[in-house]
């Protein structure tokens, strides 16, 4: 593509950010490469790294989604932002546990605020799962992720479901979180 060419060989700072905001409206594939490496670079100007956040928000693929929790540890507090934005939408494995360990470092409260958010609706999002779905491996998944998590909120659904279960490897999974049911959890 030739103007990501032009991106690459340009120098005046105010024009490359004008191209990558040009650039982030595109949806072509090799845009994905770029915008990871602007990202990475943390000595690229904040406009254009802000501007590779943003084209990340509307991608659904592995590698995408791997750029976003990258951006989970960036120095801009904006990128972190995009990026836990764009996670709590997400419903994929890997996001409830990055966005615990996010929890975990974040400093600044609004970006806690975000974190903690987008665990409670993957929680209820799990909890939904294991008390209404007729797949024993879907249950089981939840229940898997819900006891893993460790969070509080997961306490009284694990209880109700143990109580509930009839498959025995579901059962056996929410007992493993025994520790967890006797006392408490934690964020």
């Amino acid at each position: 593509n030739a103007l990501i060419q032009i991106f690459k060989n340009e120098k005046d700072g105010t024009v490359r950010v004008k191209i990558s905001e040009a650039l982030k409206q595109r949806n072509k594939p090799e845009l994905k490469s770029l915008f990871s490496d602007i990202l990475k670079d943390h000595h690229e100007e904040k406009k254009i790294r802000r501007n590779a956040a943003e084209w990340f928000k509307n991608r659904n693929d592995a590698e995408s989604i791997n750029s976003l929790y990258v951006m989970l540890g960036d120095e801009d507090e904006e990128i972190r932002k995009i990026a836990v934005e764009v996670l709590n939408n997400r419903n994929d494995p890997g996001v409830v546990n990055a966005l615990k360990e996010a929890l975990k470092k974040e400093k600044k409260s609004e970006i806690r605020n975000l974190l903690y958010h987008g665990l409670k609706a993957a929680v209820n999002s799990l909890i939904v799962s294991l008390n209404i779905s007729e797949d024993e491996e879907i249950r089981l998944n939840a229940a898997t992720e819900l006891v893993e998590m460790g969070h509080i909120d997961s306490i009284e659904p694990l209880v109700s479901a143990m109580e509930a279960e009839k498959s025995p490897k579901i059962r056996e999974k929410i007992a493993e979180s025994g520790g967890l049911l006797s006392a408490g959890a934690s964020v």
